[in-house]
């Protein structure tokens, strides 16, 4: 990863932070009384503002004031009752299960800020914040969790077509040391040889997930669509997804409930079907409509870094 990407990087997880502690203050109307642990919270928010400036942070917060008023007026349409009265931020392992007293499964509940209500119901929500009006990507799920789902080994021959390659071309072996060596102006010739053979690895592993998903039956594709990428199946606590957008006067927030959306009816009621898209994705579209981009990607640099998913919107 370059210096700029790892600032950013660093920077959309500070944000994020911000984004969310910010939402479940909001939801409690602007105070901390209900927020569970706020002294760290508020020592974490802190922390945040100073490393990203006061300016990028009240950006975030503007946002997740915004995408309260939706949440709360979602949930208000839909069966919960009263106001807030315990917020948990989720970012620590264990949170959300200590806090509605039960096992819960982070791969299949993504919620960043667990709300319970007056009426004792909890509601989790899966808070995300872009500058863009549109839709963003919403899952990164890792190689080695679509090669145990679906049976093949995409991982392990990208591994051994790596290590070919970093002996052909006299690349340091360790990773760390290869994005180093890969970053030096006076190698930026290697450099283009490798982005090129990462491409050629990323095709080679597209075609492979396409294969597969080609071969399973519409039954075992839908469910995988839906668990692994969607996150659309019935799960404690039920959560929903809010997205704040935009900044200043073009603020907004949407709403998406998993279980309930137009993507998920499609394709409960459409058999699935997938095409390729670019040299590094999978189109999935259902009852003729896009649903999504299933997209393969370096963590950050190609050859020096680990290979993952993205699941990403297919306008």
């Amino acid at each position: 990863m370059r210096l700029q990407e790892y600032l950013t990087e660093q920077a959309h997880t500070l944000a994020a932070d911000i984004n969310e502690i910010g939402l479940g203050f909001n939801l409690l109307g602007g105070k901390w009384s209900g927020f569970v642990g706020s002294g760290e919270a508020k020592k974490q928010l802190d922390s945040r503002i100073s490393q990203l400036g006061q300016e990028t942070a009240d950006v975030e917060l503007d946002r997740s004031y915004i995408m309260a008023l939706e949440v709360l007026k979602w949930a208000h349409s839909n069966g919960y009752k009263g106001n807030p009265k315990k917020i948990w931020w989720t970012a620590r392992a264990g949170v959300l299960s200590k806090a509605v007293g039960q096992s819960v499964d982070p791969t299949k509940n993504p919620t960043d800020v667990l709300i319970q209500f007056s009426d004792g119901q909890f509601l989790g929500v899966s808070a995300k914040s872009t500058k863009s009006q549109g839709e963003i990507p919403f899952k990164n799920p890792g190689i080695k969790t679509i090669d145990k789902q679906l049976g093949l080994s995409m991982g392990k021959k990208a591994d051994e077509i790596t290590k070919q390659l970093v002996k052909e071309l006299g690349l340091p072996a360790s990773a760390g040391a290869r994005k180093k060596f890969l970053r030096q102006k006076e190698n930026e010739h290697i450099r283009q040889s490798t982005i090129s053979k990462g491409f050629a690895i990323m095709t080679d592993i597209r075609d492979t997930l396409l294969h597969k998903l080609k071969s399973l039956n519409p039954k075992a594709a839908r469910e995988h669509i839906l668990t692994t990428w969607l996150n659309a199946v019935p799960t404690f606590p039920p959560y929903i997804k809010v997205t704040g957008h935009g900044s200043g006067k073009k603020l907004k927030a949407t709403i998406s409930n998993p279980l309930k959306n137009q993507k998920t009816v499609l394709l409960m009621n459409n058999d699935p079907e997938f095409e390729p898209v670019g040299v590094d994705s999978i189109g999935v579209s259902a009852g003729g409509q896009h649903i999504m981009k299933m997209r393969v990607k370096f963590e950050s640099e190609k050859l020096a870094s680990s290979i993952k998913f993205s699941g990403d919107p297919w306008r």
